[in-house]
């Protein structure tokens, strides 16, 4: 049985209608008209070249900007509402970055520690969900390595370690694998699907590498600032 078939009777988890977005008061258009459904376990790819909006759209259904117009419910949260916003991070989405955005001073599993105690998890929770996750993405061995010892695939794999920690619903990943070379980014993003299938977490993914696109069970191209299902 494919994939999309079972998901096809899965609730919606994402929901995004008639986004419109832009830079500069307007005079730069990034986002037209926007509209798009995910539903609860799907592993989808925004997929479009560098300036097509597509981190910004990442970007908005993870609260970290608004939109001039249009609605967006993530796992019945509004990002585009204060009150909402926290509850999203916290709760409900976890974020992985081109540039992983750890904290350099700090060990590996410091870098992961930190978010999930900043959830109010207790902490003995927190660090056996972090011996679990660390062995899984095979980084167990590093974890008392700074982050400026470790690789970039390392790093990225600390990335998905600490957006993974307070069992997120939603993973939303921008250009995961944008700065690693061909066989670590394959490694992370394998990682990565198998991480979401076992946790049955639903992943985002804004990439501008067709492959990975493809390997995704849902792609959305964005394309002059449009979204189109293909």
């Amino acid at each position: 049985m494919s994939r999309e078939f079972e998901n096809r009777n899965a609730p919606t988890i994402i929901k995004v209608k008639n986004i419109h977005k832009g830079f500069d008061n307007g005079a730069i258009p990034v986002l037209k008209n926007v509209t798009l459904t995910i539903k609860e376990g799907d592993i989808a790819a925004l997929w479009g070249s560098s300036g097509s909006g597509k981190t910004t759209l990442l970007h908005l259904m993870g609260g970290l900007d608004t939109p001039d117009s249009g609605t967006i419910d993530v796992a019945g949260l509004d990002p585009t509402a204060e009150s909402d916003r926290l509850a999203l991070r916290r709760q409900k989405v976890g974020f992985v970055f081109q540039l992983h955005n750890l904290i350099p001073d700090l060990t590996l599993k410091e870098n992961c520690l930190v978010t999930g105690v900043a959830t109010g998890t207790p902490k003995s929770e927190c660090i056996e969900r972090f011996q679990v996750l660390a062995k899984e993405l095979g980084i167990d061995h590093r974890q008392d390595r700074r982050i400026q010892e470790l690789s970039g695939g390392e790093r990225q794999r600390v990335a998905l370690c600490r957006a993974l920690m307070h069992r997120p619903k939603i993973i939303l990943a921008d250009e995961p694998t944008g700065s690693l070379d061909e066989k670590n980014g394959e490694l992370v993003f394998e990682i990565l699907k198998q991480l979401a299938r076992r946790e049955n977490v639903t992943i985002v993914m804004a990439t501008h590498e067709r492959r990975f696109a493809d390997a995704c069970d849902r792609i959305f191209q964005i394309r002059n600032g449009q979204s189109f299902e293909i």
